[in-house]
């Protein structure tokens, strides 16, 4: 696994186990350098690009859903809960409720 995709994966297991809502990015420079900011308003890219930053991850919880938009040059990818009542359904309770879209 990548570097960008374990980062995102890192990122959204972190989200999933907090317990507040959060609409924020997380923007890795290239000299691996983290800065974090609010990102109700801005475009991933648009941010990345803006801040010159290497990498972004978008993350957004609200309530049980989370989900991590990530963006690095040509990679890209979405991670986010599938939701609860589908996989309790299945008697799957703790299967990992994300999806890798690439």
């Amino acid at each position: 696994m990548s570097p960008f995709l374990r980062n995102a994966h890192e990122i959204f297991a972190t989200a999933r186990g907090a317990a507040d809502d959060c609409h924020m990015a997380i923007l890795v420079e290239a000299d691996g350098a983290i800065h974090m900011c609010p990102s109700a308003d801005w475009d991933l890219e648009c941010l990345r690009r803006h801040h010159g930053a290497a990498a972004v991850y978008g993350v957004t919880r609200n309530g049980s859903k989370v989900r991590v938009e990530a963006r690095s040059g040509a990679e890209r990818c979405t991670l986010e809960t599938a939701g609860a009542a589908p996989l309790a359904c299945l008697g799957m309770g703790n299967f990992p409720q994300y999806c890798l879209i690439p």
